[in-house]
């Protein structure tokens, strides 16, 4: 069907994700639609052959603090002392709207009326190929979400069918700088939630139509644990180094390890030259660092690279 373009989103790194891409390909294809992957890892000569187009853009721009950067913190008492820990970690949601505008540049002197944004691992229904055979002309999504009260979020990038018109018009307002933006008065904190957030903004001056029906990601979203260093379940580690970002808002940038949940029985803590029998929870105040680690169960896990590299994390004594 030449009338819609379909641009699959994905960043398909593992071989589950991969799996996926090939299987919507051919679900999209079986329908005579042409099928245009954008990615920012490279993708394998084989799902190249499948569709019509492929970009690829290595960039894959994450955003980092003091830029812009998602806040993650816990509260924990140790040794009956609450302990507040911060993690900042590089915003991705960028990279969508990266790979929308990169479509965009390419496809929208092709001969298409609509152009549909869909992300990988969308599972796409009767209802859904029913919309991209008869596009109306700005088609906006919801996802599945069984943590919402409401059981979705709104807006999405699952899905999103745009005329050619309607591409051009919005294309122009999306701009980093107003994404990465702390200043908007109108919002609570100044910026923008998440990606989403802004794509609702940006959408919201448009004649837009809610899909009814809930779309579903079949890859659920697992975040690393960003306060657990350990490689042992039976004890959790997290640090603040020496090099913390200086507008972090913290109370004391003295850098520590945090040893808590721990359950292990013979672990020593390794300081430079230095072995500490560790039992129970411990928090510890740490000198300049050559080598840090840890010992258990006969093997060492040297954690200075990780260290070395806790910039924007925070262990404060509340």
């Amino acid at each position: 069907m030449k009338n819609n373009l379909i641009a699959i989103l994905c960043h398909c790194n593992t071989p589950q994700k991969e799996h996926l891409l090939k299987h919507n390909i051919n679900v999209l294809k079986e329908q005579e639609f042409d099928v245009l992957v954008v990615s920012h890892i490279p993708v394998s000569s084989e799902i190249q052959d499948m569709v019509d187009y492929f970009i690829y853009d290595k960039s894959n721009p994450l955003i980092t603090y003091p830029d812009r950067g998602m806040v993650y913190w816990q509260y924990r008492l140790v040794n009956e002392q609450e302990i507040k820990m911060q993690n900042i970690m590089p915003d991705y949601g960028w990279t969508a709207f990266n790979q929308i505008l990169n479509v965009s540049r390419f496809a929208l002197p092709l001969d298409y009326t609509h152009y549909t944004f869909l992300n990988y691992d969308a599972l796409i229904t009767q209802r859904i190929l029913h919309e991209l055979r008869e596009p109306a002309e700005f088609v906006t999504s919801k996802v599945q979400d069984d943590r919402s009260e409401l059981g979705y979020r709104y807006p999405s990038f699952m899905l999103n069918i745009l005329t050619k018109e309607n591409l051009q018009k919005i294309l122009p307002l999306i701009t980093k700088y107003d994404y990465m933006c702390d200043t908007h008065t109108y919002l609570e904190g100044g910026k923008f939630r998440d990606a989403e957030e802004y794509w609702g903004h940006l959408v919201s001056i448009f004649d837009h139509i809610p899909l009814e029906e809930n779309l579903v990601d079949q890859i659920s979203f697992s975040f690393p644990n960003i306060f657990d260093e350990s490689k042992h379940p039976e004890f959790s580690i997290f640090f603040q180094n020496n090099n913390t970002f200086p507008r972090i808002d913290t109370n004391s940038f003295t850098p520590r390890v945090m040893i808590y949940e721990n359950n292990a029985e013979g672990l020593i803590l390794n300081i430079n030259d230095e072995k500490i029998n560790i039992e129970g929870n411990h928090i510890q105040d740490l000198p300049e660092i050559q080598t840090l680690g840890y010992t258990y169960k006969g093997e060492y896990v040297d954690l200075t690279e990780i260290y070395n590299n806790a910039n924007f994390a925070t262990i404060n004594y509340v």
